[in-house]
């Protein structure tokens, strides 16, 4: 008996941690104005190989299957394509600009290595309908506050797509072979510099052409700025140098570490000007990027067949990779969401129930052991489980009026009065806070 290979059961301590770092990303998106979708996982097969979705090498990775209706279809691989079908599915009962968020499993039968699995989850933010470069102001902000309330420091690695075809225009790259040279460009911290000028040799490029290249992608912001004067007036390239400006301008007010980084290209080609990429930024083990996003102002207009763009900028944050960094850096070990358990003697079953459904209304996550087992073996079931508080309620407790409650980790014991559940609950509440 065993799970398919790249999918994985989750214990509750690992489960409690996923879903603490989806309640921050959630309470994080609400709180900058993005609203909740749901789309299938099962989609058409053909709107998930549409040459403007995930790519030709996405295609090699998307789970196949049919219905008994023998309709060719596919597990997602992704929110980005799901949402362009949305969109084209209900443009005329939403309201532009459209904010987003959607949190959900994807699929992709892909090589299983450490960090990588066929199954997991992804949570995407987008807004589509806005032009202006301070949506991806927008998105680094929310960024910072993210990491803050994680608990977690990060850099950004950003980019401009616009700015490297314009570098490879200035090289007279062909553009039959730039998209191809850009996602060579994107692997420079990935494998050596040997390994990079030998790949854009193979691709066509000369060899002076690849030594340029790669000498302009350790140039700063402006000295890139200054090899194509000649074209920055642009469009994209004047959103991005203003984006820039206001970045700097905002960085005093913020954790976040952000950097330019001129061989960023965010692989796929549907982005069209700003790219990101987010990284741990401390000592912890987890290297893997965990989240990326940019803007694609083409993708979804093409996708459905319209000639006018539509703009859009989103980004993906990785769950799973985000909880791995949780449980190492905070230690976590909660191995359930128990709060407060009520422990009855025989003959105070009924007392230690409405006890521990009155404390529920109250928003105690509180629970009654059932199990009839002796009081030791009860104790040191909540003590492997990690619950902090304890109650044991006998004949003398209900005959009296009062019961203690224990505070499994300092061993402090307080007593109130058995009804007085308001008091037991703030006691709960407060202390608990106090502990974090």
């Amino acid at each position: 008996m065993k799970n398919v290979k790249g999918t994985y059961d989750y214990l509750p301590k690992e489960q409690i941690v996923r879903e603490k770092v989806i309640d921050t990303l959630k309470n994080a998106f609400r709180i900058y104005g993005f609203n909740p979708i749901e789309t299938p996982i099962l989609c058409m097969q053909e709107i998930l190989a549409s040459k403007y979705a995930g790519g030709a090498e996405i295609l090699k990775e998307i789970y196949t299957l049919s219905d008994q209706g023998k309709r060719e279809l596919g597990l997602r691989y992704d929110l980005t394509v799901p949402l362009s079908r949305f969109i084209g599915m209900n443009k005329n009962e939403l309201l532009m600009p459209f904010k987003k968020y959607e949190i959900g499993k994807v699929f992709r039968d892909g090589p299983v290595k450490l960090g990588r699995k066929r199954e997991f989850y992804q949570a995407d933010v987008d807004v589509v309908g806005i032009k202006s470069f301070y949506s991806e102001i927008e998105f680094f902000q929310m960024i910072d506050y993210i990491a803050n309330e994680l608990g977690i420091k990060v850099a950004v690695k950003y980019n401009n797509r616009a700015l490297l075809v314009q570098v490879l225009e200035l090289l007279e790259v062909p553009k039959s072979i730039s998209s191809s040279i850009i996602l060579t460009i994107d692997k420079l911290e990935k494998i050596n510099r040997d390994e990079v000028i030998q790949e854009l040799l193979d691709k066509g490029m000369s060899n002076s052409n690849a030594e340029e290249l790669l000498r302009i992608m350790e140039m700063s912001f402006c000295e890139i700025l200054e090899l194509i004067k000649e074209r920055k007036d642009e469009e994209e390239i004047e959103q991005f140098v203003r984006f820039k400006e206001v970045l700097e301008s905002i960085k005093p007010s913020i954790n976040t570490k952000y950097v330019f980084s001129p061989s960023l290209a965010r692989g796929l080609e549907v982005y069209t000007g700003t790219i990101w990429e987010v990284f741990v930024n401390d000592d912890s083990m987890v290297t893997s990027s965990i989240g990326a996003g940019g803007r694609y102002d083409k993708i979804i207009g093409q996708f459905l067949g319209i000639s006018e763009e539509c703009p859009a900028v989103g980004m993906t944050f990785g769950v799973d990779v985000l909880m791995e960094i949780i449980k190492e850096k905070q230690q976590l070990d909660n191995t359930t969401v128990v709060d407060y358990l009520i422990i009855p003697m025989k003959g105070t079953e009924l007392e230690s129930l409405k006890l521990t459904n009155e404390l529920r209304k109250l928003g105690i996550k509180a629970d009654m052991d059932m199990s009839g087992k002796r009081i030791r073996k009860v104790m040191n079931y909540a003590n492997k489980m990690n619950i902090m508080y304890v109650t044991i309620i006998g004949e003398d407790e209900v005959k009296k009026g009062f019961i203690k409650v224990k505070n499994m980790k300092t061993g402090i014991e307080m007593e109130f009065g058995i009804n007085d559940y308001e008091s037991i609950s703030n006691f709960i509440l407060k202390d608990e806070k106090n502990s974090r």
